[in-house]
């Protein structure tokens, strides 16, 4: 990571990017009843650590009429005020057989790292990208379409319930 954070700033991209290593790592091909796993795992993340109290609703609500018994995964969390802030994504993937050799890591992004020569020869952009920025990527099936998106809704979600078990969440 090449910018400088200031403490408060590296906390929200560590919680950040452990979330979307965490959703990265889960196969989500779609359409396929797996895409629940990533669902449990996101209703996992944002009760963690004695969170799950401070939600109104945190369930899965099953898709009516889905052939693969999917669900999307339903978070809620009240404030002091009527306003609403409505945060959603996508966290379902096209398959990995693009990857070719590199398609056993396609869900590890810091395995793909490891092999960034590899994934430089096999990717138009990947080399000027990470001389523009070395070492500022993340690779992975996903991980910008859009499970890193999904990662940043769970930390905002958290920190929503943090301020709602204090009595401190004005929104």
């Amino acid at each position: 990571m090449s910018s400088t954070f200031h403490a408060s700033e590296r906390a929200w991209y560590d919680e950040v990017r452990s979330h979307t290593l965490a959703l990265t790592h889960i196969r989500s091909v779609s359409p396929h009843a797996s895409e629940n796993t990533v669902a449990e795992e996101i209703l996992r993340r944002l009760g963690a650590d004695g969170l799950e109290s401070a939600f109104t609703a945190l369930s899965l609500d099953p898709i009516p009429g889905d052939p693969w018994g999917r669900a999307n995964a339903v978070a809620f969390v009240r404030g002091r005020s009527p306003r609403t802030v409505t945060l959603m994504g996508h966290f379902d993937t096209v398959d990995t057989a693009d990857y070719g050799a590199l398609e056993p890591w396609a869900l590890d992004p810091d395995a793909l790292r490891q092999r960034l020569d590899t994934l430089v020869e096999m990717t138009p952009g990947v080399a000027e990208d990470e001389a523009a920025a070395p070492g500022d990527w993340m690779y992975g099936r996903g991980v910008a379409d859009m499970k890193s998106g999904v990662a940043a809704c769970i930390a905002l979600l958290r920190h929503y319930a943090r301020l709602a078990q204090a009595g401190e969440l004005p929104l």
